[in-house]
């Protein structure tokens, strides 16, 4: 009977310290897990931020775009608006 009690104490120690090894293990991992996350909410941090800057950058383009496509037909009207002049003034000179 002594014996089997002595038997159940080594084991109970045993897995009292297979138990705490686990433990530092799970603490271990709890902390790289945490580390992950932090790290992870930085990076969606910086996602947003470039999502916006993104954003703002095709807005300005297409600004951009529609500007230089005004600017052209402004440029083919006053193209017109010269050439009419010319001809006005040409007919005004031969009479």
């Amino acid at each position: 009977m002594r014996r089997e009690l002595d038997d159940i104490k080594a084991t109970t120690r045993k897995m009292a310290v297979v138990l705490a090894g686990n433990a530092e293990r799970f603490s271990r991992i709890e902390s790289r897990l945490d580390s992950i996350d932090n790290k992870l909410e930085t990076l969606n941090a910086v996602k947003q931020a470039l999502e916006s800057f993104t954003s703002e950058i095709i807005a300005s383009r297409n600004d951009r775009l529609l500007f230089n496509r005004t600017f052209d037909d402004q440029r083919e009207t006053l193209l017109d608006h010269e050439l009419r002049l010319t001809r006005l003034e040409r007919r005004g000179r031969s009479s």
